[in-house]
């Protein structure tokens, strides 16, 4: 595995984690990042979109996918970027800032080991 693959793969367990609390304990992570109470079901949704996505950053990671390791880092990016457009504008809470920047330092550490 290369170092942007094994980037891209450990990365890959937040997202796995992330969805796996989703869907098991929704109130308690809703509770923690200080979120609205969701509507029923749609916490399940967003765990198992969550899941999804991790599932194939750890695969991707792990097969060396340089396309795909390639693309996550704009789309990492892109989410922490859009993370911080909802919190400016009060749609979410400060605290979700954490977020963006796991992802964002993601996102660099990939490219970093892509381009270094």
């Amino acid at each position: 595995m290369t170092q942007a693959g094994r980037s891209l793969f450990i990365f890959g367990f937040y997202p796995l984690i992330m969805g796996l609390l989703f869907i098991a304990v929704p109130g308690l992570l809703v509770s923690l990042l200080g979120l609205p109470p969701l509507v029923y079901g749609w916490a399940g949704v967003l765990g198992l979109m969550a899941l999804s996505i991790g599932i194939y950053h750890v695969t991707g990671g792990a097969r060396d996918v340089l396309a795909y390791i390639d693309t996550t880092i704009y789309t990492r990016a892109g989410f922490a970027l859009g993370l911080v457009m909802l919190i400016v504008t009060g749609q979410l809470p400060p605290i979700v800032l954490g977020l963006a920047a796991i992802d964002a330092i993601g996102a660099f550490w990939t490219w970093r080991c892509l381009k270094g």
